[in-house]
């Protein structure tokens, strides 16, 4: 029998020491492996319930002094954007086919809300004074729509996509041209149901 007090052989010592060693690291994983997989997580996986199908603008970008005018040549009202959901869509010539299906899809949208639809309003925003054929189609087919030209396109610079302000003025999603009406609808009425403004 060893006494407690007699020396340790080196092969005990190492012995040990690896176990000690073994033991800090177990501890270390179980500390740290939890934290590696949240920070992985969030660069690379987001749950599907909560994922948006436009496309966030981050940071927010307020939509202020975007000069603006009527085609009887008055201004677009300071406040315009303030206490409604816009649906923006901008382009920079002929409103060709894919605006065509853009402003079909804000008008089926907007109508898909149902007893929400009054607090979305839409608007086209053009670079020149627009065709007899589009005034035309806007009159007969797209009543409501409010239709300005600008001598840029202010915020509302991402090609083809529709743009959505929320009622405090701020440009927070775009939605590309591909984007599926369906999706549009899911997050507006998340939006609606979740502001208490617009």
């Amino acid at each position: 029998m060893v006494s407690a007090d007699a020396p340790l052989s080196d092969g005990e010592v190492r012995r040990r020491r690896n176990r000690g060693r073994w033991t800090l690291i177990l501890i270390a994983l179980l500390f740290f492996a939890p934290i590696w997989l949240a920070m992985y997580l969030v660069q690379h996986w987001r749950p599907e319930g909560t994922v948006n199908n436009g496309v966030l603008v981050d940071p927010l970008q307020p939509v202020v002094g975007l000069e603006a005018r009527a085609l009887d040549g008055s201004q677009l009202p300071s406040g315009f954007f303030e206490g409604q959901w816009t649906l923006v869509y901008s382009l920079d010539s002929a409103c060709d086919e894919p605006c065509e299906l853009a402003i079909y899809h804000m008008r089926q949208v907007r109508l898909a809300l149902g007893k929400d639809m009054d607090r979305v309003q839409r608007l086209l925003l053009l670079r020149a004074v627009p065709s007899p054929s589009l005034l035309r189609n806007l009159e007969d087919n797209y009543a409501g729509m409010d239709l300005v030209v600008a001598d840029s396109n202010g915020p509302f610079d991402i090609p083809e996509a529709i743009h959505v302000v929320d009622p405090v003025g701020n440009l927070m999603m775009y939605y590309p041209q591909n984007t599926l009406p369906k999706g549009m609808i899911k997050d507006l009425k998340r939006l609606l149901k979740l502001s208490k403004l617009g």
